[in-house]
């Protein structure tokens, strides 16, 4: 008895100890002050539209090569990133036909991003205007460059810790101004290597909702988004920096429109892609 009661107690605390001795680990990026930063960004995906009882299917093929330039950086961490995009290719593929595009217009188009060291992404600003050829109006080339940055904790966090991150942000479309709302749950999965690497993994998953309208060649037009993302992100324990994200979305977008003509158009579109650290 006495016995059973000595290894009870070496086992709570053994438990005891493991808990008390797991890593904790304060989540931030590091971005290195005049170090550029390159992405490759590939994406495959269906867009599946339905207007006046037809059903119009495309699938989506891009490769998207990033430039991040890390302008400054404050003394409290703050990052000042200078985004263009060094190469596009986009592949419509449909019924009718396969289409391949190019986008020159926003090639060396630079976006500046300020962010926090926790990912939260403080002002973004268009340095260079871009209008794309065919389109009646400038796109907002926030909405074409993205920095996806997941946002951590404020707090140090163990191992299967988990943590939520809410924002809110206001874009220009082709159509008006958007509001969307963002909300994400992150959990620390483990260490892995990645690249030869040394990362933490992140696992999230997140519902983004967006609203808005305005007018598009006389016509009022006003539109509603969801849109549910999981996917894992790795992260360098070292240097800070995101080395591969893995993402699915699923995207509900309808479209209403006023007037004579009036009409609502469901949109879906399904997306998965990879994004990773290019060594040069």
């Amino acid at each position: 008895m006495r016995k059973i009661i000595l290894i009870i107690l070496t086992t709570i605390l053994t438990l005891i100890f493991d808990v008390n001795a797991q890593d904790k680990f304060k989540l931030e990026y590091k971005f290195e002050k005049g170090k550029t930063y390159r992405y490759q960004d590939v994406t495959n995906g269906k867009i599946i539209q339905e207007m006046m009882g037809q059903e119009d299917r495309t699938d989506i093929k891009s490769e998207t090569f990033v430039k991040i330039l890390a302008d400054s950086v404050s003394p409290n961490s703050e990052a000042l990133l200078l985004v263009s995009v060094d190469s596009v290719k986009v592949t419509l593929i449909t019924k009718r036909e396969d289409k391949t595009l190019n986008l020159p217009e926003i090639i060396g188009k630079h976006i500046k991003f300020s962010v926090s060291n926790l990912g939260k992404i403080l002002k973004k600003e268009i340095l260079d205007p871009v209008k794309i050829k065919g389109l009646a109006q400038d796109m907002d080339l926030r909405e074409l460059v993205q920095i996806p940055l997941a946002q951590f904790s404020e707090t140090e966090i163990k191992i299967g810790d988990k943590w939520d991150a809410v924002w809110i942000d206001t874009v220009e479309t082709m159509v008006g101004k958007a509001v969307t709302q963002s909300k994400y749950e992150y959990k620390l999965k483990g260490k892995e290597y990645k690249n030869n690497r040394e990362c933490l993994k992140i696992e999230f998953e997140g519902k983004e909702t967006a609203e808005g309208g305005g007018n598009m060649q006389g016509m009022e037009i006003y539109f509603e988004k969801e849109n549910k993302n999981e996917g894992t992100m790795y992260l360098d324990i070292n240097s800070g920096i995101v080395v591969l994200e893995e993402s699915e979305a699923e995207e509900l977008t309808t479209i209403s429109t006023a007037g004579t003509h009036s009409m609502m158009i469901p949109i879906t579109q399904t997306t998965e892609t990879t994004r990773i650290l290019l060594d040069k």
